[in-house]
């Protein structure tokens, strides 16, 4: 059973008024305190590149989530996990940004289409290379549908 999410960022052009970069967060597995999800960002412009230094990815928890671990990418600031003892999450803050990793990381810290460096082609000019992915485990976050609840986005 999984949870979809579209969100469609503002990305207007006027050589291209309908073209959109679209957010996908996919809900894959429940864990015992929220879920593993994998967000997957495709660039439906029809000109405009996202090019260096990349996509950056931010939001606004609802709740008092924390990111226990990212794959494909990494959160850009930590954020104060001194209330955790046992393990450290990767990201404690309410409103984190998450960016890409740049290729050749491991592949123990790769999923796949992840690590463009956030850099990514039109679809229409290269469909392959048009979408990056990262995997998310969300903690303190809701364990079904009912109870999780959307982060907000963030407008920076």
């Amino acid at each position: 059973m999984f949870v979809c999410l579209f969100v469609h960022a503002e990305a207007y052009g006027s050589l291209d008024p309908n073209g959109n970069i679209t957010i996908k967060w996919d809900i894959i597995t429940w864990t015992p305190d929220g879920y593993v999800a994998t967000v997957t960002i495709t660039n439906y412009q029809q000109f405009r590149t996202i090019s260096a230094p990349g996509w950056r990815l931010g939001w606004s928890w609802r709740k008092k989530e924390v990111i226990w671990s990212i794959v494909g990418a990494r959160a850009t600031k930590r954020g104060d996990c001194s209330k955790f003892k046992r393990s450290r999450p990767h990201c404690c803050k309410r409103d984190p940004t998450i960016v890409d990793l740049p290729p050749g990381n491991p592949f123990n810290k790769q999923v796949a289409n992840c690590c463009k460096a956030g850099v990514l082609k039109t679809f229409n000019q290269d469909p392959r290379n048009a979408a990056s992915s990262f995997q998310i485990a969300v903690g303190l976050a809701g364990t079904t549908n009912r109870t999780v609840v959307l982060p907000k986005k963030n407008h920076s």
